[in-house]
C-alpha cells in the first residue's frame, strides 16, 4: 500500500497514497497500520486522497480503531474527500470516528488532550 509516514513528537502521521480503500487493499491496510500499532499509541490518519471507499475499506478503518484501542492508543482520521465523508455517513461510522478537517486539527487534538507519550501498552517513552 502507498503511504508516507511521518513522526511529528508522539504522535504518527500517516497518509494514504491510493485513491481506494477497498477489498482490493483492505487487507494491506491493516498489516500497514498492525505494524505501527507497535510504535506509537497517537496516530493521524489522512484520507485525502481516498476518493473511493468500500465495505471492506470501513471495515478496515474499525480493524485499525480497535486494534489501537485495545492497545491504549488513538486514531484520529483527517483530510476526508466528500466521497469518503458519505460512505463513513452511510454506514454510521462518523459517530465513532474522531474526524478532523486537516491534518493540523488533528495533530493538535493529541496535544490539546494532554496525551502523553507512551508506548502502547501504557509505558512512558
Amino acid at each position: 500500500m502507498n503511504h508516507q509516514r511521518k513522526q511529528l513528537g508522539c504522535v504518527t502521521l500517516l497518509t494514504v497514497l491510493e485513491t481506494h480503500l477497498d477489498a482490493s487493499n483492505a487487507g494491506d491496510f491493516k498489516v500497514l497500520v498492525a505494524q505501527l500499532q507497535d510504535s506509537t499509541p497517537q496516530l493521524v490518519l489522512d484520507l485525502g486522497q481516498v476518493q473511493f471507499l468500500d465495505s471492506p475499506g470501513c471495515g478496515a478503518l474499525l480493524t485499525a480503531l480497535h486494534h489501537m484501542d485495545r492497545l491504549g492508543g488513538q486514531i484520529k482520521f483527517c483530510c476526508l474527500t466528500e466521497s469518503a465523508r458519505r460512505t463513513l455517513h452511510l454506514f454510521q461510522m462518523l459517530r465513532i470516528l474522531e474526524v478532523y478537517e486537516t491534518r493540523d486539527e488533528a495533530i493538535r487534538a493529541f496535544v490539546t488532550k494532554a496525551v502523553l507519550c507512551t508506548s502502547p501498552g501504557g509505558t512512558p517513552e
